[in-house]
């Protein structure tokens, strides 16, 4: 089954020409200006796809919970399918495939840490713990 090789979190990315452009990566926190204020950000990374694999189709989940309560916040599905031959690639090599997908929006109804998983075939294969942060009145 396809693998997440590498995620994070950042601001922007962007696909182009197969390559993978990422602006401010390695997000932790994310600041709102009030509570219960619409949250988003970007995921990107890799999916390694072994050679087997190719010209099937695959999924992709993105989930976003509480790691505190477990609520689900937000999620969302990627469905592939690559190419079953690909003339460019040396025999066993594997396809890599970059990804950036816009989290949110999405609500949380408490500050703190929240939860990115990604899974591929179903098997959780990322997850990136990020915190919610809300300034104090001033």
């Amino acid at each position: 089954m396809p693998h997440v090789t590498a995620a994070l979190l950042c601001d922007h990315a962007q696909i182009r020409d197969g390559l993978l452009f990422v602006l401010s990566g390695g997000i932790t926190r994310i600041a709102v200006p009030q509570p219960e204020a619409p949250i988003s950000f970007t995921v990107a990374g890799l999916i390694e796809v072994s050679p087997d694999e190719r010209g099937q189709p695959a999924v992709v989940r993105f989930s976003v919970t509480s790691a505190i309560t477990a609520d689900l916040l937000w999620e969302a599905t990627v469905e592939f399918t690559t190419p079953a031959d690909d003339p460019n690639l040396f025999p066993g090599e594997t396809t890599q495939l970059p990804f950036a997908i816009q989290v949110g929006p999405f609500h949380t109804p408490a500050p703190g840490p929240h939860d990115l998983k990604v899974s591929a075939g179903g098997d959780e294969t990322e997850l990136l713990t990020f915190y919610v942060l809300v300034p104090a009145p001033s």
